[in-house]
């Protein structure tokens, strides 16, 4: 894996800021602190992909209409 380009870190994160300012423009307060849930979820979906890649032939992605 290669090292981020700092350009593309600087986009990520004036894009979260900028989704900061909509979201307490749009509902008029500040968002809820982060909490551990979120690196909960993560770790789930984490073990679903990996057991899903493991247990599928061919494990692939769609949208059905």
């Amino acid at each position: 894996m290669s090292v981020p380009d700092p350009g593309v870190i600087r986009w990520g994160e004036s894009g979260v800021n900028a989704g900061l300012s909509d979201y307490k423009a749009e509902s008029q307060r500040d968002p809820k602190p982060k909490t551990g849930q979120y690196k909960q979820f993560k770790l789930a979906l984490e073990g679903y992909y990996d057991n899903y890649t493991k247990k599928v032939a061919n494990p692939s992605c769609r949208v059905k209409p």
